[in-house]
């Protein structure tokens, strides 16, 4: 899909070393209540020994926010002298479920608009196309919205675990 992003990385660091980084900025799903201590911690999620599924914390509480955190899916693969981690980033499902349910929304109204001139006569409803560019700049602005966070998600993984890009297979 369109809002799936994947990496590929290698660090000099072993697999217990990363999951002490991670571990050492991020707080378990689901934790109750905010306080001063949580500015500490710059994800949420879940670290295991194979790999870890986290989402950015670092927005939150700020202007721009829509709820639009991507999730971080990492997979470590050591090898001899280096660890490979494939990231992979991607938006969340119940945001998926919310893009679809609008899209679909606003092109029933637009074939409504197709059978049922009368609609076009309110001051709120235009012409089908104004819809069309609508859902086109919609997308657009969520698209480029969500890069940014993944932009800077990625801009800080890199820098605790201390990455390098490879090349993907």
């Amino acid at each position: 899909m369109i809002f799936n992003r994947k990496v590929k990385y290698q660090t000099l660091l072993n697999v217990d070393d990363i999951n002490f980084r991670l571990s050492s900025i991020t707080q378990r799903y689901y934790q109750m209540g905010w306080s001063e201590n949580d500015r500490n911690y710059k994800f949420e999620g879940k670290i295991n020994r194979d790999g870890f599924k986290i989402s950015p914390t670092f927005f939150r509480n700020s202007q721009r926010e829509i709820l639009l955190y991507p999730e971080v899916t990492g997979a470590y693969f050591p090898k001899e002298n280096h660890t490979e981690i494939k990231l992979q980033f991607s938006i969340p499902a119940e945001i998926k479920y919310i893009l679809i349910a609008i899209l679909v929304l606003n092109l029933t109204l637009m074939i409504l608009m197709n059978f049922y001139p009368i609609l076009r006569y309110f001051p709120f409803f235009g012409k089908w196309w104004v819809y069309l560019i609508y859902i086109t700049l919609t997308v657009l602005m969520f698209f480029g919205y969500f890069t940014y966070k993944v932009y800077k998600t990625e801009k800080l993984l890199v820098k605790l675990l201390e990455l390098k890009q490879s090349i993907l297979p």
